[in-house]
C-alpha cells in the first residue's frame, strides 16, 4: 500500500471527479491513494460554479491539509499553495519525471530489476547527488570522477554515463578572462601575437577544453572564452592561463595584467 503524504506537504494531484461542492484527486506521487478537495479549498475568490476552476483529468499543485489513514481520507488544498510552493513543486515532478524515464534505460541496459536499481542507487541520492536526474547531470558538469564515490560496480557506471550522454543536455560552462598586454619593443606587436599563440594552442591542448576564443577589446586589451566540459576543467584552464602569461611575457619582456571576468 503507498504511504500517506503528511499535511502540509505539497503534491501533484489529477482531477478525476468534480462534484458540486468539491472534487475527487488522485495523488499522483502516492499510488492509488485519493483526496478530496472542498470547494473553499479551491480558491480564495468566490466560486460560482467549481467546473470553471477544476478540469477533470487536469493535474494541479496542491497542499495535504488533513489526513486520517484510518478512514483513508485526505483532504487537500489549492488555495493554500503559494507561488513559490507551486514553482518548485513543478520543478521537482518534471525532474523526477525525467528521471524515472532515464532510470528505466539504464535498467534495460544493465538488465536490472528496476527496484534493485533503485535500491543501490537510493544511498547515494542526498548525499553525491540531490535527486535521481543529478545522478546523470553532475557527471557531465563535474567529471565522471564523481562516480568513483560511490560502490557502484563498473558495469552500472558505464550506464549511467552512457544513458546521460545520450539524453542529457548540459550547456558547456564558459569562463572569461581579460589580459592587458603592453611593451614598448620595436616588434611588439610580433611579441604579442607570440604569447597569444602560445596561450591558445596550450589552452587548447588541455584534456576537456572545447574551445578558446581570443578576441581584441582594444587598448591593448584583449577578452579570453573557455569553453570545457566541465567547470573543473575550465577552473584548470583559467589557473594555467596565468602562469603562462607570467612565464611567456617575462622571457618576451612584455608587461601584463590578469582579470578574471
Amino acid at each position: 500500500m503507498a504511504e500517506f503524504p503528511k499535511p502540509n506537504t505539497i503534491v501533484i494531484a489529477t482531477a478525476k471527479k468534480v462534484l458540486e461542492h468539491g472534487a475527487y484527486f488522485s495523488l499522483d506521487e502516492h499510488k492509488g491513494i485519493e483526496a478530496y478537495m472542498p470547494i473553499g479549498e479551491v480558491s480564495s475568490s468566490r466560486i460560482v460554479d467549481i467546473r470553471d476552476a477544476i478540469k477533470e483529468g487536469k493535474k494541479y499543485v496542491c497542499k495535504v491539509i488533513r489526513v486520517d489513514p484510518s478512514r483513508n481520507y485526505i483532504d487537500i488544498s489549492l488555495k493554500r499553495v503559494t507561488e513559490q510552493e507551486r514553482k518548485s513543486k513543478l520543478i521537482e515532478w518534471k525532474r523526477n519525471q525525467r528521471a524515472e524515464k532515464l532510470l528505466d534505460l539504464v535498467a534495460f541496459k544493465t538488465k536490472m530489476d528496476k527496484k534493485a536499481l533503485i535500491e543501490a542507487l537510493s544511498p547515494y541520492i542526498g548525499s553525491i547527488f540531490e535527486d535521481y536526474l543529478a545522478l546523470f547531470e553532475k557527471p557531465l558538469k563535474e567529471g565522471i570522477e564523481i562516480l568513483d564515490q560511490t560502490a557502484l560496480d563498473t558495469t552500472l557506471k558505464k550506464a549511467i554515463l552512457d544513458v546521460a550522454n545520450e539524453h542529457i543536455k548540459i550547456p558547456l560552462p564558459e569562463l572569461k578572462a581579460e589580459i592587458t598586454l603592453s611593451t614598448l619593443a620595436g616588434d611588439g606587436v610580433k611579441r604579442i601575437k607570440e604569447v597569444l599563440s602560445v596561450v591558445e594552442n596550450e589552452l587548447t591542448n588541455i584534456k576537456g577544453i572545447k574551445s578558446v576564443d581570443i578576441s581584441y577589446v582594444g587598448s591593448s586589451r584583449f577578452l579570453i572564452r573557455i569553453q570545457a566540459m566541465n567547470f573543473k576543467i575550465a577552473e584548470l584552464a583559467i589557473e594555467k592561463l596565468d602562469k603562462l602569461l607570467a612565464q611567456k611575457t617575462n622571457n618576451l619582456e612584455i608587461s601584463y595584467s590578469f582579470k578574471r571576468l
